[in-house]
């Protein structure tokens, strides 16, 4: 008698439970996912340049922005909610570098921003906005004036 042994492959998307916690995906207009703090979230799938995709997210929605991201878990959710068969895809956050002292700001509140998920740390390359890559949750700084795919944030209470 023999044995077969037989490893079978399934594509599965797996969220992180700890993310799901903090996200609440209720319906939102359009289909969009429910985020956290009363607001939904938008892929973007157009390729823009920082400003002209945050003026998109603005135009979009009345209070719509690039995204915010607030915490680790919703760090984690919006990495689990990309599609993932591209990793040289990077999309857009409203997170963006200012002034002469080289501080990180939230476009959206236009204050120092305290979360630190970016991948490097080489802060005069000339890459003053941020990314989120497909694949992993860690930021990374691009030119403002490449265009990249962009996910949008707005307010929404059911």
């Amino acid at each position: 008698m023999h044995l077969l042994w037989f490893i079978c492959l399934m594509p599965v998307t797996v969220l992180n439970v700890l993310a799901l916690e903090e996200m609440d995906f209720a319906p939102c207009p359009g289909g969009t996912l429910h985020g956290a703090s009363n607001s939904c979230i938008i892929v973007v799938h157009e390729y823009r340049n920082w400003s002209d995709a945050r003026a998109y997210c603005q135009d979009l929605y009345t209070g719509g922005d690039l995204i915010k991201i607030t915490s680790v878990q919703m760090n984690w959710a919006i990495a689990d909610i990309l599609p993932n068969d591209r990793s040289w895809i990077k999309f857009w956050i409203g997170l963006k570098l200012y002034g002469v002292n080289q501080r990180w700001l939230d476009e959206t509140t236009n204050t120092a921003y305290t979360h630190a998920f970016w991948f490097d740390n080489d802060y005069n390359n000339g890459k003053h906005c941020f990314v989120t890559p497909i694949g992993n949750s860690y930021w990374r700084r691009y030119r403002c004036s490449s265009e990249k795919k962009f996910i949008c944030q707005y307010p929404y209470d059911p």
